[in-house]
C-alpha cells in the first residue's frame, strides 16, 4: 500500500464565499511554505500525478492523494484565487514526524522549545 493519504477536503468539494460549488476551478499545490511545485497524486499508490494546476470538477471536488507538507492555491475558474492554506501536511501516522523545536534534557526530564 502507497504511503499517500486522502485529501479529504477536495473530495468533499470547495465552494466559494457565496456558497457555490468552485466547478471548473483550479488547485495549485506546492512544497509547504515555497511556491515549488509539488504534485497530488490520482490515487494512493503515487503512481499517476495530477497536472499543475488540477481542475476542480462540477460539484467543485477533485479525487487526489498527498504525501507531505503542501501548501494550497484554490483559484475560481476564471483565475482568481479564493483560498490559500499552508503547512497543510498528510501523512499516516506511522510515518508522520513532527517538529517543533529543540529540545534539552535525558530520560524522562525533556524540554522542547519552540522554533
Amino acid at each position: 500500500m502507497g504511503r499517500y493519504v486522502q485529501i479529504d477536503f477536495l473530495r468533499s468539494g470547495i465552494r466559494d464565499s457565496s456558497g457555490r460549488s468552485l466547478a471548473g476551478g483550479l488547485v495549485y499545490t506546492y512544497e509547504a511554505g515555497t511556491s515549488t511545485d509539488k504534485y497530488l497524486s490520482v490515487d494512493i499508490e503515487g503512481g499517476v500525478l495530477h497536472p499543475q494546476p488540477a481542475v476542480l470538477d462540477a460539484r467543485g471536488a477533485l479525487e487526489a492523494f498527498g504525501d507531505g507538507a503542501f501548501k494550497f492555491v484554490i483559484k475560481n475558474s476564471l483565475g482568481v484565487t479564493q483560498y490559500t492554506w499552508d503547512n497543510l501536511v498528510y501523512a499516516k501516522e506511522e510515518d508522520s514526524t513532527v517538529y517543533c523545536g529543540t529540545s534539552t534534557g535525558s530520560s524522562n526530564a525533556y524540554a522542547v522549545t519552540p522554533s
